[in-house]
């Protein structure tokens, strides 16, 4: 995934917080709906959706990189799988 997709999902998450229609993509509607429906809070699932990203890194993660990693996506959505 490049960095057009990265500007897609910034553009999708800007028109979804913001009350702006969402654009027709299958992803983008889908995230609308979850975020609608689950209460989902921006600052939290852009820092999920950036360690995500790291994934895509070729080079291997130093301890630092893979604690804020592990912290950035697990700790997060196990905090949050009560719902």
């Amino acid at each position: 995934m490049g960095s057009g997709a990265r500007r897609l999902h910034g553009e999708a998450l800007e028109e979804i917080f913001h009350d702006r229609p969402v654009r027709r993509h299958p992803t983008a509607g889908a995230l609308a709906a979850a975020i609608d429906r689950r209460g989902v809070e921006r600052e939290p699932l852009e820092t999920l959706v950036d360690a995500r990203y790291r994934e895509l890194v070729a080079s291997p993660m130093d301890g630092k990189d893979a604690l804020t990693w592990a912290r950035d996506t697990g700790g997060w959505s196990g905090g949050r799988s009560t719902y």
